[in-house]
């Protein structure tokens, strides 16, 4: 198609689109910015029997290029590999001809073409943009090209901030990202997130998570004995005759009573019941991370007695009597006696109670939580709907 001649009126370029396409062969059409309102009816065109692949397109100051190729019988479509070789990463096609690798050159054009090179992404719920993480290109230059071509739409369209989703197997496009104006936001196995604040008002983008969730289990028998444990690794591991009870970390999306339960099971192999939160407390600029740390002491019932040490864990685990527990010297002056106190009177039915797990439903929306509040008389349950939370009062301590 000769970009000189190209109709002014849709209609007619879109009938001589459609028998330009009836004979299957790569397909080129060049639109300059006075007819760019041209393109939706080569691509429409292009979606209809016999369907054609578009398969590149080249902008430039003058305009869009689009190529597209119809079916060949008994011949697969055109694929696009990618090849890795220098910093010059090229892209070329399975078809005969080799397209200019420079696919996505920044383009002058309006608002509607920009679109068809800008990456794939959704809308939030707070008026930013997810970039689609599945649907980046493999090759950095062509990633760079499109980022800075969706960064000035998205400036445009007024849009507020964007989360980027980089996996490990496309690092290359994080110093392009870098380049580009984009923050770390957290990274994980397989991944690093990373962000751009696009509105001249102060960012409302939230923070990486600021907690890692500890859980601790006082267990005891019915002979008034607590399952304690000495670490093989750890801060306590070096301290001689230091037993404690069971801990560990909370998993992402495992609630607080199932964490405990598993953590006792993997370190001991003691199968307990979940009774109640004892207590927690709070510390600050813990580990590598520097997180905030939050530890909740819970209490269980055991339903075994054999122990099975963890052994890349442990160095060992008994059942101890309480009394012999805590009046070991370790036990002088700490806080954790007090929480130990406080567990050993929920579990022998006393006076301190605990907070007990209950799942309720939402209610203005599908689903359930678990929530954790004071068991007694302070705490009854709502029969039929469960339309306000029940009243707590706080423990006296």
């Amino acid at each position: 198609v000769v970009p000189g001649v190209v109709p002014g009126v849709s209609r007619t370029w879109e009938h001589l689109l459609k028998r330009a396409c009836a004979a299957p062969r790569v397909s080129t059409a060049t639109f300059p910015p006075h007819s760019l309102k041209c393109t939706s009816h080569f691509c429409t065109s292009l979606s209809q029997p016999p369907q054609h692949n578009i398969i590149n397109a080249l902008t430039r100051p003058g305009g869009i290029k689009l190529f597209a190729t119809s079916p060949f019988p008994n011949r697969p479509r055109p694929t696009c590999a990618q090849e890795r070789g220098s910093h010059k990463a090229r892209c070329r096609h399975s078809s005969a001809s080799q397209l200019d690798s420079q696919v996505c050159a920044e383009m002058t054009a309006t608002n509607g073409t920009e679109a068809l090179n800008s990456l794939i992404h959704k809308a939030d719920m707070f008026g930013g943009v997810i970039i689609d993480p599945e649907a980046l290109p493999g090759c950095s230059d062509e990633f760079g090209s499109r980022l800075r071509i969706s960064l000035r739409m998205w400036r445009e369209e007024q849009k507020r901030g964007v989360w980027l989703k980089v996996p490990t197997s496309l690092s290359t496009h994080i110093p392009v990202a870098v380049k580009e104006g984009f923050e770390f936001h957290h990274a994980e196995a397989g991944y690093v997130m990373m962000t751009q604040w696009l509105s001249a008002a102060e960012s409302t983008l939230p923070n990486n998570a600021s907690h890692q969730i500890g859980v601790g289990a006082l267990v005891v028998n019915d002979k008034d004995e607590v399952l304690v444990v000495q670490e093989a690794l750890g801060p306590t591991a070096a301290r001689k005759d230091f037993w404690k009870m069971p801990t560990g970390m909370m998993n992402c999306g495992e609630e607080i009573h199932d964490a405990v339960v598993r953590e006792v099971e993997e370190e001991t192999g003691i199968k307990t019941e979940f009774l109640s939160i004892i207590s927690f407390r709070s510390v600050h600029d813990v580990g590598m991370a520097n997180k905030s740390d939050l530890f909740f002491v819970c209490a269980l019932r055991p339903l075994t007695h054999d122990i099975t040490i963890q052994e890349t864990e442990l160095k060992a685990a008994k059942w101890m009597p309480v009394a012999d527990w805590l009046a070991m010297e370790t036990m002088r002056g700490s806080l954790y006696k007090q929480l130990y106190h406080w567990g050993l009177d929920a579990i022998r039915g006393g006076g301190y109670k605990g907070f007990v797990a209950k799942e309720l439903p939402i209610g203005f929306r599908p689903g359930t939580n678990v929530v954790y509040h004071l068991d007694g008389a302070e705490a009854t349950a709502i029969a039929g709907e469960y339309d306000s939370a029940p009243p707590t009062k706080k423990p006296k301590l």
